[in-house]
């Protein structure tokens, strides 16, 4: 009797050190591997330098419009501004004109 008793005891020892390793190595694996793990966080901080860029650009798009906004409002609307932004969108001129598009 004292034989199987001693055999349940190792069993059971075998069998938490094996569920220990179990878990011990799923939590490793998703601490490299995982959505927020170590390999994810290089992806995103790529992400998030490429966003950066992306808001320098559109930032300085954004100036830009506020500027031409600004020229063609109305306390200081300028003719020579108002007829070029008409003739580039509409796509119109006179047959006495040279057209250089940049």
């Amino acid at each position: 009797m004292r034989t199987r008793f001693k055999r349940k005891f190792i069993m059971l020892r075998i069998g938490l050190y094996l569920l220990g390793m179990a878990s011990l190595s799923y939590f490793a694996f998703h601490t490299v591997n995982g959505e927020y793990g170590m390999t994810s966080g290089k992806a995103m901080q790529a992400q998030i330098d490429e966003l950066n860029a992306e808001s320098k650009v559109l930032a300085a798009r954004r100036a830009y419009l506020t500027k031409q906004v600004k020229l063609m409002s109305d306390g200081t609307l300028e003719a020579d501004m108002l007829d070029e932004r008409a003739r580039s969108l509409l796509a119109v001129s006179r047959e006495d004109e040279i057209i250089i598009y940049q």
